[in-house]
C-alpha cells in the first residue's frame, strides 16, 4: 500500500499543486507544515524497509550467499535496492524541498496570500523538483514492488 500512496501523491497532489502554482500555497502549507506529509511518508518507508529486511533475512536464511546467487535472491535484492534508493531520495530531496516550500507558503500566507515574483518563481521551482522526484520515486517503487512480487517465480 506504500507504493499506492506514493503514486497517489505524485499523480494527484503534486500534479495539482503544479497546476495552481502559488495559489496552492495554503494546501501545501497544510500538508507540509501542519500534517508533516513528507515525514509521514519517510516514516512509513522506514517501517517498510525494516519489515522487508526482516522478511528478506528470513527467506534467505540469514542472507545465505548461495541463496543470494539464485534468481529469487537476485530479484529480491534488486527490488530491495530500488526501495532503499527511493527512501534515500525522500530523505535527501523531498524533506528539505517540502520544508522550504512550506516556509515560503507560510510567508506568502502571512503577507496576505499574494506571492512576490521571487516567491512565485521559487514555489514553481520547488514544485517542479517535487514533481520530478515523486515521478522517479513512483516508477522506482512500482519496479521494486514488481520485482518483489515475482521474485519467488524466477528460476534459480
Amino acid at each position: 500500500w506504500r507504493v499506492g500512496r506514493v503514486v497517489f501523491v505524485r499523480a494527484f497532489l503534486v500534479t495539482g499543486w503544479g497546476a495552481y502554482g502559488p495559489a496552492a500555497a495554503p494546501g501545501m502549507a497544510q500538508l507540509t507544515q501542519v500534517r508533516k506529509m513528507a515525514k509521514y511518508l519517510v516514516g512509513m518507508g522506514i517501517l517498510t524497509l525494516l519489515s522487508g529486511t526482516a522478511l528478506f533475512w528470513n527467506d534467505s536464511a540469514g542472507f545465505n550467499e548461495s541463496w543470494m546467487q539464485t534468481g529469487p535472491g537476485r530479484t529480491f535484492s534488486v527490488g530491495g535496492t530500488l526501495g532503499v534508493i527511493t527512501l534515500l531520495m525522500g530523505l535527501m530531496l523531498n524533506i528539505p524541498t517540502s520544508r522550504r516550500l512550506g516556509a515560503i507558503s507560510g510567508a506568502v500566507q502571512k503577507a496576505g496570500g499574494v506571492a512576490t515574483a521571487e516567491q512565485a518563481a521559487e514555489i514553481a521551482r520547488l514544485q517542479g523538483r517535487l514533481l520530478t522526484v515523486m515521478r522517479i520515486a513512483a516508477v522506482m517503487l512500482v519496479l521494486a514492488a514488481t520485482a518483489m512480487s515475482v521474485a519467488r517465480y524466477i528460476p534459480a
